[in-house]
């Protein structure tokens, strides 16, 4: 609860204080997840990041993951449809 209020009162980022992923979709071309917990799953049409709220599911085709990193991942190619959670 004190979270959701240091949120509104300090203004502080929402996905970083409440511990939830923050996705950027960029077109059809590429989309980053931040404040993930791993990659699950990896192929060329399904890319799976767990997160806090479950599993972040990126489909299309000709999906490759650019970067993996502590604070985010990239995946890029043809990005059909992202979906959170179970």
């Amino acid at each position: 609860m004190w979270q959701r209020i240091a949120v509104g009162w300090l203004g502080l980022p929402a996905d970083v204080v409440l511990d939830v992923p923050h996705i950027v979709w960029v077109g059809h071309l590429q989309v980053a997840v931040a404040n993930h917990r791993g990659l699950v799953l990896y192929s060329p049409s399904r890319v799976v990041i767990a997160s806090s709220l479950g599993p972040v599911r990126v489909e299309g085709r000709d999906l490759a993951v650019r970067r993996v990193g502590a604070d985010s991942v990239e995946v890029v190619g043809h990005v059909r449809t992202v979906r959170v959670g179970a």
